[in-house]
């Protein structure tokens, strides 16, 4: 693993590729401005946060180190781009006996699936592609239902300034197995070119080791659908048929991500076919814990948004019957947590990065705070245990959820 002593946003034109983007924004700004004179100003200050292939018929391509996706207890996938074509090759192995390899074809975007490994087990990569040879790093196999898992939960964050870095910091000082997002990773258009700077490089260290398993936000569906989102991540698709909606097990954990961008901007498959998916595959797992990943979340006491009707009219009632344990939403950049509905715990959690917003509470809201933070989940069979952490490294709320009835939520003191 490569050392960083700081975490400091990037400069857009601190390597020769930002350079020539930033380049090529500035002209076709001015092109913008020459074009529609002084009312272009402000065109041009709003195309600053744009893609250039939002305006012009080419393909960006960007840059991205190795990281993991989609890790199941047997299997995973290294992944890493490349501004030019080139192939290349994973060598992989259990420490001391990484000698198994497996090429990639050539191409900007690598996706190299690595098969037959040991389920709870740390295995060794390295890549070489073109004349690059990578740092080697590490990643663990998924245990069985019967293992302990600690997973990091965060929402919209992809803004690049400071507070997505320092909560970046945050998530780095929880050793995670895994990753989960509840949208909006890029902002404000979720474009390819934001990907470098305000995914690729927060999380470098993490993703390296650590699979993250997003869902689609409103701002990440505008830009061709969300191409750019399910080009950077490799989502287990054979659970559902689609990358936009899907589910897979990690230790106790059965997890299910939805798109709630289907009733609104993403138009890609009827609402009614990920529902019925839905209630299938909840009723099918048998892992002791089911949560629920979404972007839009169905309570929220937040004046800026609120709770997103649509998603509480048509969804909530399969959470109850399924009996999902816990619902991990965004969207409304604060954090809250509800009090338990009808057997299920709702937080919000969208204080990843992106400016935040008013803080709201109602009779449904167990604590409400207008802070940047992540979520520490600690699950096994029998207790989750989840904790708020802002970036003062301060636990400001913590409730633990035991079976066999988990819909007794124990709120837990913060240490201190």
């Amino acid at each position: 693993m490569t050392t960083h002593t700081t975490a400091t946003p990037p400069s857009d034109k601190g390597s020769p590729a930002g350079q020539r983007a930033w380049l090529r924004r500035v002209l076709i700004g001015l092109v913008i401005l020459l074009l529609t004179g002084i009312a272009g100003f402000g065109a041009l200050v709003e195309f600053a946060d744009y893609c250039e292939s939002d305006f012009l018929p080419f393909e960006e391509s960007i840059s991205a180190e190795p990281y993991v996706q989609n890790v199941s207890s047997n299997a995973a996938t290294v992944m890493w781009r490349t501004e030019e074509r080139t192939d290349g090759y994973v060598v992989f192995g259990t420490a001391g006996e990484a000698d198994r390899t497996v090429a990639s074809d050539s191409s900007t975007v690598h996706a190299v699936r690595l098969a037959n490994l040991r389920p709870d087990t740390e295995y060794v990569y390295e890549v070489r592609s073109g004349e690059s040879v990578y740092d080697s790093a590490t990643f663990n196999t998924a245990p069985g239902p019967d293992g302990e898992v600690t997973a990091i939960v965060v929402g919209d964050t992809g803004s690049g300034e400071p507070p997505q870095y320092e909560v970046a910091e945050v998530m780095m000082d929880i050793n995670a197995d895994l990753l989960l997002h509840t949208g909006d990773v890029v902002y404000p258009h979720g474009g390819t070119c934001r990907y470098e700077e305000r995914y690729y490089a927060p999380y470098r260290e993490m993703i390296e080791s650590v699979p993250v398993y997003p869902v689609l936000g409103n701002h990440d569906v505008r830009t061709d659908n969300g191409e750019p989102y399910l080009t950077a991540f490799e989502l287990p698709a054979e659970s559902s048929g689609t990358e936009r909606y899907y589910s897979f097990d990690y230790g106790p954990l059965h997890v299910a991500a939805l798109d709630s961008e289907l009733y609104y901007n993403d138009d890609t498959i009827p609402t009614e076919r990920q529902k019925a998916w839905l209630r299938e595959d909840l009723a099918a797992s048998d892992r002791p814990w089911k949560v629920v990943i979404i972007h839009r979340p169905p309570y929220s006491s937040s004046p800026f948004h609120g709770g997103d009707r649509q998603i509480l009219e048509d969804l909530v009632a399969i959470f109850e019957e399924e009996e999902v344990d816990v619902v991990f939403a965004g969207h409304e950049h604060v954090y809250e947590r509800l009090v338990p509905i009808d057997g299920v715990t709702y937080f919000v959690t969208g204080g990843g990065g992106a400016d935040l917003r008013s803080a709201g509470r109602s009779d449904l809201t167990a604590v409400s705070s207008l802070r940047y933070h992540a979520l520490e989940v600690k699950a096994s069979p029998e207790r989750v245990l989840i904790n708020a952490v802002g970036i003062d490294g301060e636990v400001f709320d913590t409730i633990e959820l035991t079976q066999p009835d988990p819909s007794v939520v124990t709120p837990v003191r913060p240490p201190g």
